[in-house]
């Protein structure tokens, strides 16, 4: 009905200017346009242009804005996080409030199905901007909270899947994790890119590459460190050539790659997770909060 009314409103206004003016009636057709994404400031890049924004979620309303995100399901997916978790669209799992979006793991009383195959004792979250919004290079952003435990258990992924599996199976196709919390080692962020390296030398401790497939896997440098009490900033700026991961704004991994597979679109995916059996004194509910998701190109 709103969007009916916009309508019939915009048509009243756009008759009446062009009664009294043609270049008034094409003016006030301009003032219906969708708003830009905000961004907060402007960025500039190395070279001295700014970024433009292409995407932003402040998370400012009391539901998920459903025109930039959908809710993972296991029950369409598949995905149940290594057998773990189930994936629900209930607001026990993803929901929005007080400037925030709340992904949280919990524990039921009893195992529930979540598939014809699968059952799970815990639930969890997951949103994505598959079928919204995907882009191939730019520079993308989350400012979140990780949960505060510090036992195993509890895994949280901030990462870029690609629209289509152009280059094969996973890694093949490849996947940009530009940050991922383990309550095991709580004051980490540990980024992963994911792709068939054409040799071993794209991998060096050097740069603070880490490519997780194939091996070697190399521990983050102090540059990846993170307050986990605090709100934190991960970035990923992914250029043709290059995917430079940093953490408060601090470089935490650089990769000089191949053109493929990090040449195709790209969506986001924010995740709440379990990490393996978690520890017997892991209490539940675990929660990722997150302040904001931006990108830019």
């Amino acid at each position: 009905m709103r969007t009916y009314l916009k309508s019939a409103i915009a048509a009243c206004v756009v008759m009446l200017a062009a009664s009294v003016s043609p270049g008034l009636a094409a003016a006030s057709t301009a003032t219906w346009r969708t708003p830009a994404p905000y961004c907060g400031s402007r960025i500039a890049k190395s070279s001295g242009v700014y970024w433009t924004c292409t995407f932003d979620d402040e998370f400012s309303g009391s539901t998920l804005d459903t025109s930039k995100w959908m809710v993972g399901l296991s029950s369409q997916t598949g995905h149940t996080d290594g057998g773990l978790t189930c994936y629900t669209n209930s607001p026990n799992n993803v929901s929005v409030a007080n400037g925030a979006l709340n992904l949280t793991v919990r524990k039921l009383a009893a195992p529930s199905a979540c598939t014809s195959y699968f059952s799970s004792a815990y639930t969890s979250g997951e949103v994505t901007t598959a079928n919204h919004f995907a882009q191939t290079y730019g520079r993308f952003e989350v400012r979140a909270l990780f949960p505060a435990a510090t036992v195993a258990g509890i895994n949280e992924t901030l990462w870029l899947w690609p629209n289509q599996q152009t280059y094969g199976a996973f890694p093949a196709s490849g996947e940009i994790d530009f940050a991922q919390g383990y309550s095991a080692a709580p004051t980490w962020s540990v980024p992963a890119l994911h792709y068939n390296p054409r040799t071993t030398a794209s991998w060096t401790t050097n740069t603070n590459v880490m490519i997780q497939w194939p091996p070697p896997y190399n521990e983050p440098g102090s540059n990846c460190v993170i307050n986990q009490l605090a709100y934190n900033t991960y970035t990923v700026v992914w250029k043709a050539g290059n995917v430079t991961i940093l953490v408060n704004g601090n470089p935490c991994l650089v990769d000089n790659y191949s053109a493929a597979p990090f040449n195709q679109p790209f969506f986001m995916v924010l995740t709440q997770a379990l990490a393996g059996t978690p520890d017997p004194s892991l209490t539940f509910p675990q929660t990722t909060s997150v302040d904001y998701v931006r990108a830019w190109k």
